[in-house]
């Protein structure tokens, strides 16, 4: 090639092993645990079971997909005892285009000193945090606050919801791990002055539907609800979308035609949501594009909707309450909304 001029690119040094994932559809909101399940051999320790297993990177997974932009901002509470910490930022550094922010806090200079102890993470930051009050400068405008094992020790429920509120960024989630068995079984397991340092008794043991109600009540929408074995359960929530802009449908197929009025629509700088809609039995592309279009100008505006033909009907009876949690992904599936993980 005449004028050609080229220079060797160096090879590169930071080189990371790959990450092997299978992707499958996940349901959001997880079936009532059977009442004839057997409790035996549950114990204490099966609390630890966020430690375990898929479903806290599916709950992490979730949050970063409804982000806009690369800083993430996590903030743990009571991170002395829950050391979700230990996972979690394990798990988020597997994303190689995030900035991590981790703040793990609790509320004496005692148990802040014991996070310290044990972090294996020397940029993750620590400061002291009681949610009795309200939160320090440090942790305001998070894209994510994280509770495991505190909330139900708590002398003001309300209280401490509206203090971790105040922590979190307009589109922040709180994410919640309880213990969420029969009262009487969460006593016989979390016997009183047995599970804190402080030896505070535990006071809201509270069900899944009994915490989806006090939530609501604070005004966070539950988003996601997994269940962990027979003894706790996650609960992922955010405020509640109130908005009243008319949303933009958009019925996505392989004839494109669609196009022109997409591009229309990301250039306006209307708010309004643009649902791109799949009800198709070819395929589309849907998820992929979404994905793609989140990350251009105006992206943030974008959320999908997808489920077979047939389901069409049953999906729209149920828009309003999807608007309301505002999530990107809407995936009907086995007669739940869900999203590939």
């Amino acid at each position: 090639m005449a004028g050609l001029y080229a220079t060797v690119a160096p090879r590169r040094q930071d080189v990371q092993a790959p990450v092997l994932e299978k992707v499958t559809f996940v349901p959001y909101i997880d079936g009532p645990f059977s009442k004839g399940s057997s409790m035996d051999g549950i114990s204490k320790g099966s609390f630890n079971a966020i430690q375990d297993g898929p479903f806290l990177k599916v709950m992490l997974d979730t949050v970063i997909e409804n982000k806009i932009g690369t800083n993430l901002k996590v903030c743990e509470v009571g991170a002395a005892e829950g050391k979700v910490f230990l996972r979690a930022v394990p798990l988020l550094s597997l994303y190689p285009v995030v900035r991590l922010s981790y703040t793990a806090t609790d509320k004496t200079e005692d148990l802040v000193a014991a996070i310290t102890e044990v972090a294996s993470d020397d940029t993750m930051e620590v400061c002291i945090w009681d949610v009795a009050k309200k939160p320090p400068a440090g942790v305001n405008k998070s894209d994510l606050v994280i509770a495991s094992n505190l909330i139900h020790q708590t002398s003001d429920l309300s209280n401490a919801l509206e203090n971790i509120k105040l922590a979190l960024g307009l589109r922040g989630f709180l994410l919640l791990h309880e213990v969420t068995p029969s009262l009487e079984t969460a006593r016989t397991i979390f016997r009183k002055d047995s599970c804190t340092a402080s030896g505070q008794e535990q006071k809201f043991f509270l069900t899944d539907q009994q915490w989806v109600k006090a939530l609501e009540v604070a005004g966070l929408s539950v988003v996601s609800l997994k269940k962990l074995g027979a003894l706790s359960t996650l609960l992922l929530c955010r405020f509640t979308n109130n908005a009243e802009e008319k949303p933009i449908f958009l019925d996505v197929d392989d004839s494109f035609t669609f196009v022109p009025k997409l591009q229309t629509a990301l250039a306006s700088n209307d708010r309004a949501p643009i649902w791109l809609c799949s009800f198709t039995s070819s395929p589309t592309g849907i998820v992929g594009m979404t994905n793609c279009l989140r990350r251009e100008i105006g992206g943030e505006k974008i959320r999908c909707l997808f489920a077979r033909p047939e389901n069409k009907g049953k999906v729209m009876e149920q828009f309003k309450a999807l608007r309301k949690l505002d999530l990107v992904m809407n995936v009907f599936e086995d007669g739940k909304f869900g999203s590939y993980r």
